[in-house]
C-alpha cells in the first residue's frame, strides 16, 4: 500500500472515532458504517468542510480499500482499520 496522505489520515481517524458508531472503539468498528454526512462527528474530525475534497478523498481510500462505501454510508476495512490505528 502506497503512502496516506495527512488528509487521508485524518478521514479514516474520523471514520474509526466517529460517535455514531453501534461498536465499541476497537475491531469491533471493522464493517460498521457510518453515515457519510456525520464523518465529522468524530472525537478526531477531519476539519475539512469543502464536501468535493471529502469525496475524492474518500474514492482515493476506497480505491486503495481502505475504505467501503455506497454514498450513503462509510465503513473501514481491515487494511482501513489497520491503518487507522497506526495514526
Amino acid at each position: 500500500m502506497s503512502e496516506l496522505t495527512e488528509n487521508e489520515m485524518k478521514l479514516l481517524r474520523a471514520i474509526l472515532t466517529n460517535e455514531a458508531h453501534d461498536a465499541p472503539l476497537g475491531e469491533e468498528r471493522i464493517g460498521s458504517s457510518v453515515w457519510c454526512e456525520s464523518i465529522n462527528e468524530a472525537k478526531e474530525p477531519t476539519g475539512i468542510k469543502d464536501g468535493k475534497i471529502l469525496s475524492a478523498i474518500v474514492s482515493l481510500l476506497s480505491q486503495k480499500k481502505l475504505v467501503v462505501t455506497d454514498g450513503e454510508t462509510i465503513e473501514l476495512t481491515k487494511a482501513g482499520y489497520d491503518a487507522a490505528m497506526k495514526g
